[in-house]
């Protein structure tokens, strides 16, 4: 733990080395933002409702392609 916090004082020693660490704290926050809402997307399709959906479109399609 002294070896993190020794690592941490280091980088806070020289304000430009703040600016680079929270450009990429930043960036992990956005990415795991970004998972959460493709997971939701994701949990969504494959809910029984949207099977549905996607088969009626299909048949609906189909029909529509058979009589051109």
């Amino acid at each position: 733990m002294k070896y993190f916090l020794i690592n941490v004082k280091k980088i806070y020693k020289n304000k430009l080395n703040s600016i680079p660490v929270f450009i990429i704290i930043l960036f992990l926050a956005f990415l795991y933002v970004g998972n959460l809402k493709s997971a939701t997307i994701e949990f969504d399709l494959d809910s029984p409702v949207s099977i549905k959906e996607d088969i009626n479109s299909t048949s609906e399609q189909i029909k529509l392609f058979e009589k051109t």
